[in-house]
């Protein structure tokens, strides 16, 4: 018995130390031996986001465009920085980058890591491609800390490496080709492409002047209006207007700087000016400058000196007649939020809704049809005007044909909204003219939407619904 219960205790013992090896070699040591392994073979020890010096030598030119000057076919040296989030290129021109080609580059150059030494100590580097590097490309964390930088050679002739080099060593080193591709780019692929640095939820007005001439303005409830016009703005087609002017790229520089050239490119009178202007007194606007020369595009935009060949989309968006974007819908309301309509005619009909049933507030033995009101709140949301007569006030007519008001519930503390009211007068065969509370202009719709407004209370009612609502009374008192 002695005797077993000894090797058990062995065995026991023998169990915990292997369980403490697992614990602390296995689950600590091992992990980190291997991470430090692994960081070893890393290229650049840094961490992308610590960066904030970035510099690109390619043998290929920049392809700066200024004319008058000679084109300059010696090599490339692309600099750099980072300013909080943003980088910026200081050289061989200045202009923002484009922030996700640089930490996508930056990304690819961090993870990078070296396959294997070839040979440490080359005195000849002609072999590998390095004594005329296909990109040099160097790092820095800060502008006190060591420079790292790199040189990439040829690529293998068996298998998918190439051979490096550190700057400030004769070590010859194998990296997967991949670095290369992710280093392959020029100035133009490294620049901010897009015209339009405001955010497009910052934008409150837009002016367009030119060809086109409108001023949209975004109301407190968000809605964009035409201001001089005092038209709504339908949000389909001036949603497409505004991104395509937002999301604005240049296709190609076609000068550095554009003093004296514009007419060159037919923007000495541009054909559309568009000033973005924000709610923040603190941001400046910018203004953008579109026009077409031959069958091209060009832009540029008044805080920067570059002149840009751009798409056409813009361009097109803004040559569309004002009338297009319109909101033509005659009644803008949340049918969800609605809890009341008011007919003004012989007789007047009125509808209210508690909880989510309608009912008749005079006959409240009438039971209502609440998924017709619901089908018919959103036909009236549908209706569209045929014309808006712009230079006319929506004065209320003496006599009038229909008037429906809609009153809804705001529900959130604030101030009730005033009802909606629309008023019709002067029919004709085939249109009636009308009034809105929420326009300041008059407006025609079709004859044949009008009848579809002109309900009458029994097609909202359920059938014999008088009748039911006194047999369940009677049945609850027997």
């Amino acid at each position: 018995m002695k005797k077993s219960f000894t090797t058990t205790l062995m065995l026991v013992a023998v169990f915990a130390l292997l369980l403490g090896w697992y614990f602390i070699v296995e689950q600590r040591i091992r992990p980190e031996n291997e991470k430090a392994e692994a960081d070893a073979k890393r290229i650049v020890q840094l961490d992308s986001k610590d960066i904030q010096f970035l510099e690109i030598e390619t043998p290929k030119p920049a392809k700066i465009v200024e004319t008058g000057k000679k084109e300059d076919n010696s090599p490339t040296t692309i600099k750099l920085k980072r300013s909080g989030e943003d980088w910026f290129i200081v050289s061989p021109i200045e202009d923002s980058a484009e922030n996700s080609t640089v930490k996508t580059l930056l990304s690819s150059l961090t993870s990078a890591k070296t396959e294997r030494t070839v040979t440490e100590n080359a005195e000849d580097l002609a072999p590998f491609g390095l004594d005329q590097p296909a990109i040099k490309v160097a790092v820095q964390k800060d502008s006190q800390s060591p420079r790292q930088e790199i040189w990439i050679g040829k690529e293998t002739p068996v298998g998918s490496n190439l051979y490096i080099k550190f700057a400030d060593s004769k070590e010859v080193m194998l990296a997967s080709q991949s670095l290369k591709r992710a280093l392959e780019k020029d100035l133009f692929e490294l620049r901010n492409k897009k015209l339009i640095s405001l955010a497009r939820g910052d934008i409150s007005e837009v002016e367009v002047s030119g060809d086109r001439k409108m001023l949209v303005k975004k109301g407190d409830d968000s809605n964009w209006k035409l201001a001089r016009l005092g038209a709504p703005v339908d949000s389909a087609p001036w949603t497409q207007a505004l991104n395509s002017i937002m999301d604005l790229k240049a296709e190609n520089i076609v000068e550095e700087n554009r003093e004296g050239l514009l007419g060159k490119y037919g923007l000495t009178n541009p054909a559309f000016t568009v000033t973005l202007r924000t709610a923040d007194a603190t941001k400046d606007a910018q203004v953008l400058n579109l026009s077409k020369k031959g069958d091209k595009y060009y832009g540029f935009v008044a805080d920067k000196p570059f002149l840009y060949e751009v798409k056409s989309k813009a361009f097109e968006q803004l040559s569309q007649k004002t009338e297009t974007f319109f909101d033509m819908h005659i009644a803008k309301f949340n049918r969800f939020k609605v809890t009341e309509l008011k007919f003004e005619t012989t007789p007047p009909i009125h509808f209210k809704k508690t909880g989510s049933d309608w009912g008749v507030p005079d006959e409240p033995r009438l039971v209502v049809d609440s998924a017709k009101i619901d089908e018919f709140l959103g036909q009236l949301q549908d209706v569209k005007a045929t014309e808006l007569f712009l230079k006319q006030k929506a004065e209320k007519p003496k006599k009038p044909e229909f008037t429906l008001q809609i009153l809804w519930d705001d529900s959130n503390g604030k101030e009730s909204p005033k009802p909606l009211t629309l008023t019709f007068e002067g029919v004709s065969k085939k249109f009636v003219k009308g009034f809105s509370t929420s326009l300041d202009f008059p407006f025609e719709i079709s004859q044949k939407d009008f009848q579809k407004l002109k309900v009458k209370k029994a097609d909202y009612l359920k059938a014999d619904s008088a009748v039911e609502k006194d047999k369940k009374s009677a049945d609850k008192k027997g």
